[in-house]
């Protein structure tokens, strides 16, 4: 009421600010995500076909909601480094899904393979978690979920992949 009652004087809100522009910049990054989910599906349908691509994209966003999901959950808030961490836990899980996709003559160094990636990812930027920073501990606990979801949910491509015989 004191500013109103001056000419030229304005009270300005920072926190509000910066709060406003890191809203619209995390829907700005979750907008990525959905294009880079968008071309990685175009790049694999022109590889792989259809069916495989939504196969083999289904695993990496599956893991993606059931992170946020689980960050709700807990009840951590969730913020643009979580969607940061969103965009490698697409990339990861795609890899891991990949592998499992290709690899099925190879079963046992796929899954190896796969288990030394998710072990050296966590280790590199799980620890993130532990930081007293909030959002540092923001982006490594959402990357930490995420490709374990990834990892846990990346075996069940062989059974969906046509070309490998069930026997």
């Amino acid at each position: 009421s004191l500013a109103a009652q001056q000419p030229g004087i304005y009270f300005v809100d920072h926190v509000a600010t910066i709060n406003s522009i890191m809203h619209e910049y995390r829907i700005i990054a979750g907008i990525f995500v959905a294009i880079a989910a968008a071309i990685i599906v175009l790049m694999l349908w022109y590889a792989l076909g259809l069916k495989a691509a939504l196969t083999i994209i289904s695993i990496p966003l599956t893991a993606i909601l059931l992170t946020i999901a689980f960050t709700g959950f807990i009840g951590t808030a969730f913020n643009l480094f979580n969607v940061f961490a969103l965009i490698l836990v697409l990339g990861i899980g795609f890899d891991y899904s990949i592998f499992h996709y290709l690899g099925e003559k190879h079963k046992q160094s796929t899954s190896l393979a796969v288990l030394l990636s998710l072990v050296t990812t966590t280790l590199s930027f799980g620890l993130l978690m532990l930081s007293e920073t909030t959002v540092i501990q923001a982006f490594g606990l959402t990357l930490s979920t995420g490709i374990a979801f990834a990892f846990l949910l990346s075996p069940l491509i062989s059974v969906q992949n046509p070309e490998v015989s069930h026997e």
